[in-house]
């Protein structure tokens, strides 16, 4: 009948489209009639007519035996059927926008937490030191390693400040570099000399070498130049094919690689490397530059 998809959108069984539509067309009835007209068993009746009667489409006359059923005026009380139930759409769709709005937020704030990988292509290792190396120091809360890195001659301004300033606040530093970098650090007198900031970096150097600040040199033929950030972001270069003009960068937190990384510097940390005494070799260069 083309009344019982209205009445079951409106949230009528189909025990109480039967009843309902008995009813209307008997104008009243008990439950007996009801259940002799095969539209509702008996065991049933009663709970379906009381269903009936909360939602406002019918009235019962309780002061006859048996008590009678009848309709109340169906226009209004389907319209009143009909507004509940927008109500009810409406306060779900409220919810789910809300839902909405905090899955975007998280979601929005999880992409900030954990980068997509990122590649960059620079002109040489001393532009890596102006701005992805200080951009990935900056955020350090607990540790930074750099392995491979040619330390006397990208002392960039930026570089320096990140660093000490990650070093002031606690975050522990560990530097792998190559075996021949004392001799390049000796070789550096005028970047050295005119470097932005120098002082305060020898300062640091001073207070924090041997505690939070540990350097060591090993051999690093092969070994890609790296950086490794809280143990949750690893940053390496490539050199390009093109004679070496070119280093392709790498950042990023996936797991796997990261581990990789940090297991590598382990290995040539624990058992094949030397110290390495920065605090005396700048204290060398700094008389150099001063006499």
């Amino acid at each position: 009948m083309a009344e019982r998809p209205l009445l079951k959108e409106l949230g009528l069984s189909s025990y109480e489209q039967d009843a309902y539509l008995q009813i209307l067309r008997r104008g009243k009835t008990n439950a007996t009639d009801l259940v002799r007209s095969g539209s509702v068993p008996l065991g049933r009746i009663y709970g379906v007519l009381k269903e009936l009667t909360t939602k406002g489409l019918i009235d019962v006359d309780r002061m006859e035996v048996p008590q009678i059923y009848s309709s109340n005026p169906p226009e209004a009380a389907l319209r009143r059927l009909l507004g509940m139930k927008k109500e009810a759409l409406d306060s779900k769709i409220r919810a789910d926008e809300q839902a909405l709005r905090t899955f975007l937020s998280n979601a929005t704030q999880a992409e900030n937490l954990s980068p997509k990988p990122k590649w960059d292509v620079y002109s040489g290792d001393a532009v890596v030191y102006e701005k992805m190396i200080p951009e990935l120091i900056a955020e350090c809360e607990k540790e930074m390693i750099i392995v491979g890195s040619n330390l006397g001659q990208t002392l960039t301004p930026d570089f320096l400040r990140e660093f000490v300033s990650a070093l002031d606040r606690g975050v522990a530093f560990y530097g792998l570099l190559p075996e021949d970098s004392e001799r390049r650090f000796e070789s550096f007198t005028e970047g050295f000399e005119n470097a932005f900031g120098i002082e305060k970096f020898m300062t640091a150097i001073g207070k924090y070498s041997g505690k939070t600040l540990l350097m060591r040199t090993a051999s690093l033929k092969g070994v890609t130049p790296f950086g490794i950030f809280d143990r949750a972001k690893v940053g390496f270069s490539i050199t390009s094919p093109s004679g070496g003009r070119y280093l392709v960068t790498l950042v990023t937190d996936a797991r796997d690689v990261v581990d990789e990384f940090y297991a590598l510097f382990r290995s040539i940390w624990d058992t094949h490397a030397e110290e390495f005494n920065l605090v005396n070799i700048l204290g060398s260069l700094q008389e150099t530059t001063r006499g």
